[in-house]
């Protein structure tokens, strides 16, 4: 089992069957749909490459945010 795919699995499951409780008691009794290995291998792997261009885009705005800030310095003070 793939465990970025069972995060998801579960998170969403989750919220159907028991809304936002705190508790997983409702999970014991539920039964879930396994899809196959290989779908969830191709699943685990496009969330972690989003999350990869996620995290560049983040760190790609941070620096040019400081860049941006740091020529309003340069030529406006």
């Amino acid at each position: 089992m793939e465990i970025i795919f069972l995060f998801y699995m579960l998170k969403f499951e989750y919220k159907i069957i028991g809304g936002y409780s705190r508790h997983f008691r409702n999970l014991v009794s539920q039964k879930f749909y396994l899809t196959p290995k290989e779908l969830q291998e191709k699943f685990s792997k496009t969330v972690e490459m989003l999350e990869n261009e996620k995290n560049l885009a983040k760190n790609l705005r941070e620096k040019y945010l400081l860049e941006r800030e740091e020529l309003v310095e340069k030529y406006f003070r």
